[in-house]
């Protein structure tokens, strides 16, 4: 009889979350403000914990009742974050989602927003990556890739300025020095300054794009 309870409070929360994300499917996937999930999802972690209770058990659509508990937070997660900007509350949520079901890819996609929007983008990154490999075996989202290739392409410009950083003396030195050769170019007229010009040019340009690497 407990069981049964179990089941038909799960298959009552998982009506809750499809009702939610449909509607983000409808948003283009993004907690908008004035589009409040939180009564909704209140009420589905409400309908999980009570079948938790009869059941610990419990299976609805594949998932347990600990992974429909973490679904449920994790969209809390966000949330918080988007809706109400409350960072440290977001990320409270997404940790105890993760420590519900941490193999499931929404989770881990949360996680990883939540990590960008601190600035941790290392831990961001590993999350998302996270993500979409378990999507990879089971089921497909194109927004968790959008946002890995995000992660990765704003990973790569940071590694590149970090890289550059230590050169930009020797890139200001050369700078200084071809524009007043080009400034005495200008006002003699000798062509072997225009010679200089152009090779100075061109060691400023090589020595960009090896750094740029």
């Amino acid at each position: 009889m407990e069981a049964s309870e179990a089941v038909q409070a799960l298959a009552r929360a998982e009506a809750l979350v499809a009702e939610v994300e449909v509607t983000l499917q409808q948003l283009g996937g993004k907690y908008e403000p004035g589009h409040s999930f939180l009564p909704a999802l209140d009420q589905a972690e409400q309908e999980t914990r009570q079948a938790r209770q009869l059941d610990p058990k419990a299976e609805q659509s594949g998932y347990s009742v600990d992974c429909w508990l973490g679904r449920i937070l994790a969209h809390k997660g966000l949330v918080l974050l988007f809706e109400f900007h409350q960072r440290g509350a977001a990320l409270e949520r997404v940790l105890q989602a993760a420590a519900r079901c941490g193999e499931m890819p929404m989770i881990q996609y949360a996680m990883a927003l939540v990590y960008e929007a601190l600035g941790r983008r290392k831990e961001a990154l590993e999350h998302a990556r996270q993500a979409v490999d378990l999507a990879d075996r089971t089921e497909q989202s194109s927004e968790y890739r959008r946002v890995l290739e995000r992660l990765e392409a704003a990973s790569g410009l940071v590694m590149q300025l970090r890289a550059f950083r230590g050169s930009w003396r020797v890139l200001a030195g050369l700078g200084v020095a071809l524009l007043l050769m080009l400034f005495f170019a200008i006002e003699i007229e000798h062509p072997a300054l225009w010679v200089l010009v152009l090779v100075l040019s061109g060691i400023s340009f090589g020595y960009w794009k090896l750094k740029s690497r």
